[in-house]
């Protein structure tokens, strides 16, 4: 049996059925086992195979288009891509992971604060860091990407590193911490509630509350005691005669009857009442200084002590009753009794002997008998 060998085993210049043909290409070309036809090996082209595959491009006649990304070059013969720094993967589409860097990722970064580094391991610092390895936190004053940027807070207050914005101290609110507090705000950028009671202000700084007159305390819950006034209760009120003073202004609160600065004067005749301001109305006699009350003399009643005693009665506001007998008649203002004839006494009880009364004129006391 015969074995006619095709020409897929030829030695390298043969080719065909017995590998009796000759290849005939030109320069560094090859010829195919089987037919014979002229090729470029991998990586060149052209006619003598002299010129080497362009930019992107690879393999036999460099027919293949390479598939590298991020700016990668690829082997001419292979087509294997070589990737720039920073990246990686068959086709240099990854970037390197987080605090590596260079050629195949295989250098570690050792930028702090969450630098980033480049290609290079040049760290690229956050806001608010400086330095090489981003080690420096900005200076007082500064901020921003290598703390570039100045800060524009008034007051003595901060800006934040990163970001600028102003960190308002106490008492100070707005961006640049040049706004005091409105009332009823205190502390840090302004963000806490006034505790006071009574539309007390407080201190913006603190939150201590300043009390108005009249009032004292923690919370200025507080008012002042019997006997005090004023800005934290710390006067003396000088009020007489029972009366209370303002716990604000110090004014003396005078009872009934009494008037002055001080309440020390009785009210003068004729007048009555708060502060005195009233007039009686009880003609010739006086009045009660606290409720205007006449004071009607011993047989004189009534509103304005224009009635005598009724018959009867007697003394002040015609309260007591008379005690004469056998027809007598009392003082409406002592009770003094005045004795019908024939009768003596304080009661007019005790008969008068000087006078007598026949039989006949029994009864009649008017007429008098003068005994022997």
């Amino acid at each position: 049996m015969t074995i006619i060998n095709s020409g897929k085993d030829c030695a390298e210049g043969r080719w065909g059925e017995g590998c009796r043909q000759q290849c005939k290409c030109a320069g560094s070309s090859l010829c195919d086992p089987m037919s014979g036809e002229c090729f470029c090996p991998a990586g060149l082209k052209g006619r003598k195979c002299r010129r080497e595959c362009p930019r992107g491009r690879y393999g036999v006649d460099c027919k293949q288009k390479c598939q590298c990304k991020n700016g990668g070059t690829c082997d001419r013969v292979t087509g294997q891509c070589e990737c720039r720094d920073n990246y990686y993967g068959a086709t240099c589409s990854l970037t390197c992971p987080s605090a590596t860097y260079g050629p195949g990722c295989n250098q570690t970064c050792e930028c702090e604060h969450g630098g980033v580094c480049d290609a290079t391991g040049a760290c690229n610092c956050p806001a608010g860091y400086s330095g090489t390895l981003c080690e420096i936190s900005c200076q007082p004053g500064t901020w921003g990407h290598r703390c570039s940027s100045q800060c524009r807070c008034k007051n003595d207050a901060v800006c934040h590193p990163a970001t600028g914005e102003c960190q308002c101290g106490l008492g100070w609110t707005g961006p640049f911490c040049d706004q005091a507090c409105d009332p009823g705000m205190y502390g840090p950028d302004c963000r806490m509630d006034c505790a006071c009671h009574h539309n007390a202000s407080c201190d913006r700084f603190s939150g201590c509350c300043e009390c108005g007159p009249g009032r004292y305390g923690r919370y200025c819950e507080l008012e002042c005691p019997a006997g005090f006034y004023g800005a934290y209760c710390t006067s003396v009120c000088d009020c007489r005669n029972g009366a209370t003073c303002d716990p604000k202004t110090g004014q003396c609160r005078c009872p009934l009857g009494f008037m002055g600065d001080t309440c020390g004067e009785m009210c003068p005749q004729g007048m009555f009442g708060a502060h005195c301001r009233q007039k009686c109305h009880c003609g010739l006699y006086p009045c009660h200084r606290e409720t205007g009350v006449c004071q009607c003399p011993p047989g004189r009643t009534g509103p304005n002590c224009a009635m005598p005693c009724v018959e009867g009665k007697y003394g002040p506001g015609c309260q007591q009753v008379c005690e004469c007998y056998h027809g007598g008649s009392c003082h409406p203002a002592t009770g003094h009794c005045s004795c019908t004839p024939g009768w003596l006494g304080p009661t007019c009880r005790e008969e008068d002997v000087s006078y007598v009364t026949t039989s006949d004129q029994r009864g009649r006391a008017d007429i008098p008998v003068e005994l022997s």
